[in-house]
């Protein structure tokens, strides 16, 4: 329900501005201007003077659709992801719709999320109207709860169910067949079942077992804690820990001792692995098969983690004089991200995307941005257009709806180049004067007050004053003529 009067509501928003898109609004001043972007798609936008008003950006080889009246509202349709967004005032409000998943919410009161299976014909609805919380699952009914001292939730808050009557004085939990039980939560607890029990009265004691598996004793939390980890393998660990004066982990395999915690620590195994912590966090040393990292704080820290069976970089790291200069590289899902950052004046970010099916095979350059806070931001898109923004006071590469939705505030002058170098666009002063260059011709335009237009492509070329009141034309088949009241045309 939700979720339908935030769409119905930006609805209304959209239509109420802009009923339709036109192919040419030449003539419709002062409703709409049109005009395509060097790094393609359209853009559209209201003579507005502090930034824009109405925007389509259509990025074809990624099949996104990317428009609205921002702030006010924000569409984006993925065709690949087949997934539709749309923000109201983001982060106010926004609702998201993908495959089997609905999400709504409008901070910091209202939250709504359905998750339908389609393989199984499941359903699963969780909502939130601070401070009430409520949902439905196909198979354990409805919930209610009174956030957070009186109700029961499901598959909330890491477990299957959990019953409060009120929290926290009372509290039941369940996943699968372990239940347990607590009172003033979290200090007296008791649980069983699947093999597991637990007891405790923190601080005084706690107990753990997982049959077969593993034991945990604590005696006056957090001070002292032991017990065995791992006895279905080869290589049971055994554990003691006096917090922060001494602890170890010890088994056949491999060791760790810590003194001081974390001041000091050092450990080693069978397998090549060691490590050495010293006057924690000035020095540490690690070494194994698969990683590597060195740290003199803050002076310089390096690391680097392997996939242990191909050898391939996973990810590397490095920074110089903390928390200043970072270079990272690591792999993400199909690709590679390479990040170097100066905080906070300066920040690349670059994306490779594998060709192939694996790591290791060749990558294709996916585009990333440059930035000089605040003044200078350039990103290049997968297709290899361009684009130039100054001023830049978003530090951060993630922002980007952010951006999206409010960049349009401090975005002075902003400039747009294509792959090819063909098409190429400028606006300064907000987009009150533009000019772009093309293919097709040229434009210059300083608002819709005064404007200079040439179309190679139909043989035309013409200077307005108010899109038409007053202008000069001309083309291959008219000839010259004058523009009076922008539909009288005067031959000359």
């Amino acid at each position: 329900m939700t979720s339908r009067l935030l769409l119905t509501a930006a609805a209304l928003i959209v239509t109420a501005g802009c009923a339709s898109v036109p192919e040419t609004t030449d003539r419709m001043w002062p409703v709409r201007y049109e005009e395509e972007m060097a790094t393609g798609g359209t853009e559209l936008d209201f003579p507005f003077p502090f930034g824009r008003l109405w925007s389509a950006e259509i990025a074809e080889g990624l099949k996104i659709r990317d428009y609205g009246i921002r702030p006010i509202y924000r569409r984006v349709d993925n065709e690949a992801e087949e997934t539709v967004e749309h923000q109201v005032l983001w982060p106010i409000a926004k609702v998201t719709k993908r495959p089997g998943v609905r999400q709504a919410w409008i901070l910091p009161l209202m939250y709504d999320r359905t998750i339908e299976v389609e393989s199984t014909g499941k359903r699963d609805r969780d909502w939130m109207v601070f401070p009430l919380m409520g949902g439905s699952d196909d198979e354990q009914g409805r919930y209610f709860l009174i956030f957070p001292f009186v109700g029961k939730t499901y598959n909330l808050f890491g477990s299957e169910e959990i019953h409060w009557k009120p929290w926290p004085l009372y509290v039941y939990a369940r996943d699968r067949e372990y239940e347990s039980r607590y009172v003033m939560w979290p200090l007296i607890g008791w649980g069983s079942g699947q093999g597991k029990t637990m007891f405790r009265v923190l601080p005084f004691w706690g107990q753990k077992e997982n049959e077969g598996k593993s034991w945990r004793r604590n005696l006056l939390w957090p001070f002292f804690s032991w017990g065995e980890e791992e006895l279905h393998t080869k290589y049971p660990i055994e554990y003691f820990f006096f917090f922060p004066f001494y602890g170890h982990n010890r088994s056949d395999a491999a060791y760790q001792t810590t003194v001081l915690y974390p001041f000091f620590m050092w450990g080693g195994s069978k397998r090549g692995w060691r490590e050495q912590q010293l006057f924690w966090p000035i020095y540490r040393y690690k070494s194994h098969p698969s990683q590597w990292a060195i740290r003199w704080w803050p002076l310089y820290a390096h690391s680097e983690f392997y996939e242990e069976k191909t050898g391939i970089l996973q990810s590397r790291q490095s920074y110089y004089l903390w928390p200043l200069i970072w270079d990272s590289e690591f792999l993400v899902p199909r690709g590679r991200h390479e990040y170097t950052l100066f905080v906070p004046f300066y920040r690349r970010s670059r994306y490779f995307a594998f060709e192939g099916a694996a790591a290791g095979e060749e990558m294709k350059d996916m585009g990333g941005d440059v930035q000089i806070w605040p003044l200078y931001r350039h990103r290049t898109d997968p297709n290899g257009g361009e684009v130039l923004s100054l001023l830049a006071p978003i530090p951060w590469s993630n922002w980007r709806n952010f951006e999206a939705n409010w960049s349009w505030l401090w975005t002075v002058i902003e400039g747009r180049r294509s792959a090819d170098g063909t098409e190429r666009s400028q606006k300064w002063l907000w987009g009150l004067v533009r000019s772009r260059s093309g293919k097709k011709g040229t434009y210059t335009g300083l608002a819709f007050l005064l404007e200079h237009a040439r179309d190679d492509e139909n043989g035309t070329e013409k200077v307005e004053l108010l899109k038409g009141l007053l202008g000069w034309e001309s083309s291959e088949e008219e000839g010259d003529g004058v523009r009076l009241l922008w539909f009288i045309r005067i031959p000359l």
